[in-house]
């Protein structure tokens, strides 16, 4: 069993949790930044502690993003080993077993999706229906119980997050018993009614988009990163994954991708907040794959090229954080035209074992 495979990395991935768990748990508004970013940084730091140290490191790291969890929210934080542990315990066996690359992808997205759905129903349950409403609560608490939250909604009404709703030629501060400038209970109040809707409004998105759009990328860009370097250093099985530049899906997936946009462009025209939910899903499926096609044809262009593969991460980095639109459209072109010619050599490879 793969329970401890290299020291080293033991320790850089020890070190990076702990540096994260640290900054969330110091930062001004914990329970925010946590719910922020830990549903998204946690998962990675797992896959990469799996790959390139082994299960016990894996799981002191675990370990340690649950008390980080539990110094922030008490008890209730430990719901965070729910959304954590299946795919960490997945991704161990995959390892274990070693399944090839693509199926070992497709268990950790199902175990992602199973326990982030199974998570979201039970926190629903437990806020009444209203688990959005219940973390903007939980949000405008702590930053009224802040210090300096006069200078931070100032600078929030200043980039133009929030607004005092009154006359421009009106004044939103008063000078407070303290000597010191505040804003007045009405101003507060509308900024606190803004600041509400706006996280309601972000976590609306914010869920859908990681059930979906992000476990697709953990479960197979991600994973792949973490599979080849754990190969790389001798501390993980390769599982038979192809090169990333030759990734790409086949003209028999044509079907379901028309039927994922249509659904999408069908969903856009509906009022209803199921239907809209749904077709959201449809999107974030669509997109993700298709912008890892686009990235996956791009790193075959530079590969061709001669360029180092440091270069081609930082260039399919750019690509994926700051020009996304165009890494969809490039996945899109890859799929209709099949420039890199890997759909009709498979489908001459299906025709022999035909003819044999």
């Amino acid at each position: 069993m793969r329970l401890y495979t290299a020291h080293r990395h033991a320790i850089i991935w020890l070190l990076i949790t702990g540096a994260l768990v640290a900054f969330l748990t110091a930062s001004p508004l914990p329970s925010v930044s946590y719910l922020g970013i830990a549903p998204v940084m946690f998962p990675i730091l797992l896959i990469f502690s799996s790959s390139l140290a082994g299960i016990l490191p894996a799981a002191a790291n675990l370990i340690l993003m649950l008390w980080g969890a539990y110094s922030v929210f008490g008890v209730s934080g430990l719901w965070f080993a729910l959304y954590l542990l299946p795919m960490a315990i997945v991704f161990l066996v995959c390892l274990e077993k070693k399944l090839p690359f693509f199926k070992t992808g497709a268990m950790v997205f199902a175990s992602m999706a199973f326990s982030m759905t199974l998570l979201f129903v039970l926190l629903q349950r437990m806020a009444g229906g209203a688990l959005y409403s219940e973390v903007a609560k939980a949000a405008i608490k702590g930053l009224n119980s802040l210090t300096w939250r006069d200078e931070f909604l100032y600078m929030l009404l200043k980039t133009g997050f929030i607004s005092h709703g009154l006359p421009s030629d009106s004044q939103a501060m008063v000078q407070s018993l303290f000597g010191g400038w505040t804003f007045r209970p009405e101003v507060l109040s509308e900024f606190y009614k803004q600041i509400n809707s706006r996280i309601t409004a972000l976590l609306s998105v914010y869920f859908p988009s990681l059930l979906t759009g992000f476990s697709l990328m953990l479960s197979f860009p991600v994973t792949g990163l973490a599979v080849k370097l754990g190969h790389r250093y001798g501390a993980s099985p390769s599982l038979e994954m192809p090169p990333f530049s030759e990734w790409h899906l086949p003209k028999a997936a044509n079907p379901a991708l028309l039927i994922l946009a249509a659904g999408y462009l069908l969903a856009s025209f509906s009022n209803q907040v199921i239907l809209g939910t749904a077709g959201q899903l449809m999107f974030n499926v669509f997109s993700t794959v298709s912008m890892i096609q686009g990235l996956a044809l791009l790193n075959f262009f530079l590969k061709r090229r001669g360029l180092s593969p440091l270069v081609r991460f930082l260039a399919l980095m750019l690509l994926l954080v700051v020009f996304q639109i165009a890494a969809l459209f490039l996945g899109i072109f890859d799929q209709l035209a099949d420039p890199r010619k890997l759909r009709a050599s498979q489908s001459l490879d299906q025709f022999n074992d035909k003819r044999m």
